[in-house]
């Protein structure tokens, strides 16, 4: 039987992937999403409005939408002229609710219209701007720290400028979880990014469910993460998340079957990102056997 009060975090295309996995599942997850992202249309909202990063909220409210509804076809859909060029339809209506509404407030509005199967939650309720100790020195910004990170820059920990903050919403649903998937997705930012708030953390720390880490596709930012699934277990473990299984893509990671690493199939015939099919199938095994 599957759990029924499922935790996925992450930020990104990663979490998306993982949220809309376990729709096919019929599984109604709890996700808990990065707001770390300065860059694109989110970095240009942040500039004008001071708003946290909504781009990767509108990503998971779509992949838990209904999806027959048109709004949940337009969300997504990117402006391609004047001065809204690149502004995806959701996020300039997530800032628009931001303006009479806190940042919960607004998600929440934005899924019942949706009727999304599932409840969203920011990791922070402010912007949070991520500071990572590199070979360079600090890095501020996810953009910059991607940036340095394909040059080859090595990242020892990832921090906020600013102490963030997880709502008690967000504790609650934590405290309450079976399961805490952490969602694929670029490591250093969307990962790390998602779980920059200390009490965020020591929620994860103190609750009793299960946490299963979906690992990335090793070969990300010019090699920073090597095909070993444990070096992402062991970076998580530095930044205070004990992880308890890891389900690696087979495709890349090879001869770490362990009874804490189980790999099997996860990726696209493009070895480009995670299959949603796949990853289904892994879930369901791994969610049943815990």
């Amino acid at each position: 039987m599957l759990p029924s009060n499922v935790l996925a975090v992450g930020g990104g295309h990663g979490l998306a992937t993982v949220l809309r996995a376990l729709r096919r599942l019929d599984v109604v997850p709890t996700a808990i999403v990065s707001v770390a992202d300065n860059g694109g249309s989110s970095g240009k909202l942040l500039a004008d409005y001071g708003v946290p990063a909504v781009g990767d909220l509108r990503r998971c409210i779509e992949a838990l939408a209904d999806e027959q509804k048109l709004l949940t076809k337009a969300l997504g859909e990117r402006f391609t002229k004047g001065s809204l060029q690149g502004h995806p339809l959701g996020n300039l209506l997530l800032t628009s609710l931001l303006q009479v509404a806190d940042l919960q407030t607004a998600i929440d509005e934005v899924c019942r219209v949706l009727e999304v199967q599932g409840r969203v939650f920011p990791a922070a309720q402010e912007p949070v701007e991520l500071v990572a100790s590199s070979s360079l020195g600090k890095l501020c910004g996810q953009v910059e720290i991607e940036m340095q990170l394909d040059a080859g820059c090595h990242v020892d920990s990832v921090t906020t400028s600013a102490e963030a903050k997880a709502s008690d919403e967000v504790l609650e649903a934590i405290d309450g979880s079976e399961v805490v998937l952490i969602a694929p997705g670029s490591f250093y930012t969307s990962t790390l990014g998602a779980l920059s708030a200390p009490n965020l953390v020591a929620a994860l720390t103190s609750a009793a469910a299960k946490t299963v880490l979906i690992a990335n596709i090793s070969t990300e930012h010019g090699g920073a993460l090597t095909h070993d699934p444990t070096v992402q277990v062991d970076c998580l473990k530095q930044h205070g998340v004990d992880v308890d299984l890891v389900l690696a893509p087979s495709e890349v990671a090879t001869g770490f079957e362990s009874d804490s690493v189980k790999t099997v199939g996860l990726l696209q015939e493009n070895q480009l990102a995670h299959s949603e099919d796949l990853l289904a199938q892994a879930l369901r095994q791994i969610l049943v056997d815990l």
